[in-house]
């Protein structure tokens, strides 16, 4: 959302990876850690600056990311997916 365009999550998933962290073990502080730096790099790479103002927003969104709530996308993509 920072960049007002969707990125793969794939796409970060590898950029993680290439760049020594593990996604599946991603705390706070990395999360933080990465959007003050290396998140920058990852959007340059696809195109997608992003600017100082959103990275703000982008560290405080982290910071304020409570993994109990759901997310607006969480909410809306509730009722669509199938139980198989």
């Amino acid at each position: 959302m920072a960049v007002k365009t969707p990125v793969a999550r794939y796409s970060l998933w590898l950029h993680l990876h290439e760049i020594g962290i593990d996604p599946e073990r991603l705390d706070e502080d990395g999360a933080l850690a990465f959007c003050s730096g290396p998140a920058r790099a990852f959007l340059a790479g696809l195109g997608l600056p992003i600017s100082r103002r959103a990275e703000r927003r982008l560290r405080r969104a982290v910071d304020a990311y409570d993994p109990a709530r759901l997310t607006p996308e969480e909410l809306a993509s509730d009722g669509w997916e199938s139980d198989g």
